[in-house]
């Protein structure tokens, strides 16, 4: 799947390692942002329950949108 995936953004135009590289630092990013938001309530993101792991995803996704 990863080769194909390669190739695909190859015929695409897309540097594969770069956009990786790029979805590995926005992906670190979110994360950090969910962290600091669970701290802020007193909670490690480890004892989040999914539903509320994902409610910090979109919150982290949103803050990041209107940076």
């Amino acid at each position: 799947m990863l080769f194909t995936t390669v190739n695909l953004a190859r015929k695409q135009g897309i540097d594969a390692e770069s956009a990786l590289r790029a979805a590995c630092v926005k992906f670190r990013g979110r994360w950090r942002e969910m962290e600091a938001q669970a701290i802020a309530q007193g909670r490690d993101v480890a004892g989040l329950s999914s539903v509320e792991r994902e409610m910090l995803w979109q919150k982290a996704k949103e803050k990041e949108g209107r940076s």
